[in-house]
């Protein structure tokens, strides 16, 4: 098997596993998302005289729930990127993928406009932004967490 083929196969693997990963942290929002909508119920049936503080409460600590699991998964999609680019930067397995290579250095690029700073604290439309000016492929089904990787990975 030709090393070209091995790295191949544990891009695959390495992506079905990014796959895995992604649609347990959304299941794992979903899941979080429905137990905080009871939990809401149930306080406004139980405390209503309190019902607002805690509902105000239980809303910020469901907002930052939901900020680690995204950060969680940036940082799952992050290691998956620079474990692939680690494979991408092997030696080619032909000279005929070594001049697609030199070619694809050589091509010349675009003069980089200048940087927009966008983080975890971004809204989705700024880090939208910043992506279509990237020319980001696929950005439009994209949620913030991967949008926002992308945006890194191609600035």
């Amino acid at each position: 098997m030709a090393a070209r083929d091995r790295i191949d196969e544990r891009f695959e693997d390495i992506e079905k596993a990014y796959k895995r990963v992604v649609e347990e942290i959304q299941q794992q929002m979903k899941e979080l998302d429905d137990r905080f909508e009871k939990f809401l119920d149930n306080v406004q049936r139980q405390l209503p005289e309190n019902a607002a503080d805690l509902m105000q409460r239980s809303r910020k600590a469901n907002r930052e729930a939901r900020r680690r699991l995204s950060e969680w998964a940036e940082q799952v999609q992050d290691a998956a990127q620079d474990f692939v680019s680690r494979d991408d930067k092997a030696a080619p397995a032909s000279k005929a993928s070594a001049k697609k290579a030199a070619a694809k250095k050589a091509a010349p690029k675009k003069a980089p406009a200048a940087k927009a700073a966008v983080d975890a604290s971004s809204t989705k439309a700024e880090i939208m932004a910043e992506a279509k000016r990237l020319d980001v492929k696929g950005r439009s089904t994209m949620n913030k967490a991967q949008l926002l990787a992308a945006v890194r990975r191609a600035s």
